[in-house]
């Protein structure tokens, strides 16, 4: 989910030379947060020899709203459009041209533990043998995270623990810092509740998925029972593209 290209076109898609052709890039927010500093681009149009560049002729917007699910309310679309003149050519060619839009966004997932001290007398009684995960929520967008292993028992005698988070890239594109040159495939990782174990506050998703690893302090005895919220945050720009072809026919022989 996030943002998502619906639908990329050329018309007409055959054209002969010296003609022009309008190139349109609906997208649509289906994430669960609002996208951000959307940006629009087109390429394959700028070579002098067979084209006359690209115009943006219809603008779209920069913010788009979040889709909600739960009150059946579709997240918001926006139409970005340019157009091109080509110029005139011997032989027919086909152009393939690329619509690409890139946008800020973030992903969280919260968990609530239920933290059970080893010699709990309830868990005693019902041999419950680890702690649980009473509740997880999670943004929709272009990353999943998913909590993997299990929670053991605690106690004075237990400093911490690690909870594994899985990340996967679902969305389709590829994220980075802000900065394309150096930034692609980064993502910003924040935690609150617990402390990354890797000594960077940013990972690199060169494959689909990437597992990172958080550490707990507990904090109770024995004895005791507590609940203790865990987040993390993922802070990026994602890229997503689409392609359509248009034809250019040869001029017609005089």
């Amino acid at each position: 989910a996030g943002l998502i290209i619906t639908s990329f076109t050329a018309t007409p898609p055959i054209i002969e030379g010296g003609d022009s052709a309008t190139f349109t890039l609906n997208v649509q927010n289906k994430g669960g947060i609002d996208a951000k500093s959307i940006k629009y681009d087109i390429f394959g149009l700028s070579d002098s020899n067979s084209w006359s560049g690209s115009s943006s002729t219809l603008s779209g917007s920069s913010t788009l709203t979040f889709e909600d699910a739960s009150r059946n309310i579709p997240g918001e679309t926006t139409t970005q459009e340019w157009d091109s003149t080509s110029k005139e050519k011997n032989t027919d060619i086909p152009y393939p041209v690329t619509a690409r839009a890139d946008y800020q966004y973030k992903t969280e997932t919260s968990l609530l533990l239920i933290l059970y001290g080893r010699d709990n007398p309830n868990i005693k009684n019902t041999g419950t043998t680890q702690s649980t995960i009473g509740q997880i929520s999670t943004t929709t967008g272009p990353f999943t995270i998913v909590p993997k292993g299990t929670i053991p028992l605690v106690g004075k005698s237990t400093d911490d623990f690690r909870i594994t988070f899985e990340i996967t890239n679902t969305g389709g594109g590829r994220p980075y810092s802000g900065a394309k040159d150096s930034g692609l495939d980064k993502v910003k990782v924040t935690a609150t509740g617990c402390s990354l174990t890797s000594s960077t506050s940013e990972i690199k998703l060169i494959s689909k998925a990437k597992t990172i690893s958080c550490k707990v302090d507990p904090g109770i005895d024995n004895l005791g029972q507590e609940t203790k919220e865990v987040k993390l945050v993922l802070e990026y720009n994602y890229i997503v593209e689409s392609t359509a072809n248009v034809k250019v026919l040869k001029q017609p022989e005089q």
